[in-house]
């Protein structure tokens, strides 16, 4: 049996998004997540923390969809895991200001993979 799977990774902030668009776009984000779990075939999305702060969303809101771990915002975890400074930053954003998702998956900006043990005890790469 074949299945479709479609993988939708959402931020809010892309340059090539034009205000306009980003305002419509976060103005219909409950019309798209209704569309969205009604497709009859499974979805995985994922957003950082900071885009559910732009919509004003809650983890609960994805309640149907495969929500993916994301961290807080859009960074390049490797590079700044291993900083003196940043790391710390780097962990906080990726444990405790993390979308913790619904599905054992995960989505990191740029599918960029850290080095060092840095992302929350459970998760394998």
């Amino acid at each position: 049996m074949s299945k479709i799977v479609l993988y939708l990774p959402g931020n809010t902030r892309h340059s090539n998004v034009t205000a306009k668009r980003r305002r419509a776009y976060t103005a219909g984000i409950g019309t798209w997540l209704s569309v969205l779990k009604r497709a009859g075939f499974p979805i995985s999305i994922s957003f950082q923390r900071d885009d559910l702060d732009v919509f004003d969303l809650t983890e609960a809101d994805f309640e149907g969809l495969d929500l993916l771990f994301a961290p807080g915002n859009h960074f390049l975890v490797s590079r700044y895991e291993k900083h003196p400074v940043m790391g710390a930053h780097a962990r906080w954003l990726l444990q405790d200001r993390r979308v913790h998702g619904n599905v054992p998956g995960y989505f990191l900006p740029e599918f960029d993979i850290p080095r060092t043990d840095i992302l929350p005890k459970g998760f394998q790469l």
